[in-house]
């Protein structure tokens, strides 16, 4: 079967029933390629899916599969740099003021390290039980284990300044004149 290509108005190629298999250029969806600053250079498949590379500030750099799920990587501020898998959920690097410099793994759960004031320095594992270091005010410097219970080190006003073992337990110091 014979395919007719023709110059689109803006900027694309279009083969047969009007659908991009080179560049388009503006707010919408690719489906081709598109090279240039912060422009797609990869491919997109079906509605709003991308099976390609993006680049430019805070845009995919990677794949994406699927309706909104990225496997690949994103870089900007506060944006994804590693890979995301799932709807919502980073199996990747995000770096950025309070955003995950590690991994993060089903749908809230962080299993890396998040880097920005009060946030967590360490390793998250489960929805909201975290394994790692946390620095900041009042913050966590240490490990926590479990939901709610803090196996490690606060320091702090008013914070432990040794272990604490279950809800509300604490199994080691604390500061003087707290």
């Amino acid at each position: 079967m014979l395919m007719r290509s023709f110059e689109t108005g803006n900027g694309g190629r279009c083969k047969g029933g009007g659908s991009v298999v080179g560049v388009r250029e503006g707010e919408g969806s690719v489906v081709g390629v598109r090279e240039g600053e912060g422009s797609v250079v990869g491919v997109r498949e079906g509605e709003g899916s991308v099976v390609g590379v993006r680049e430019g500030e805070g845009s995919v750099v990677g794949v994406r599969e699927g309706g909104g799920s990225v496997v690949g990587v994103r870089e900007g501020e506060g944006s994804v740099v590693g890979v995301r898998e799932g709807e919502g959920s980073v199996v990747g690097v995000r770096k950025g003021e309070g955003s995950v410099v590690g991994v993060r793994k089903g749908e809230g759960s962080v299993v890396g390290v998040r880097e920005g004031e009060g946030s967590v320095v360490g390793v998250r594992e489960g929805e909201g039980s975290v394994v790692g270091v946390r620095k900041g005010e009042g913050s966590v410097v240490g490990v926590r284990e479990g939901e709610g219970s803090v196996v490690g080190v606060r320091e702090g006003e008013g914070s432990v300044v040794g272990v604490r073992k279950g809800e509300g337990s604490v199994v080691g110091v604390r500061e003087e004149g707290v």
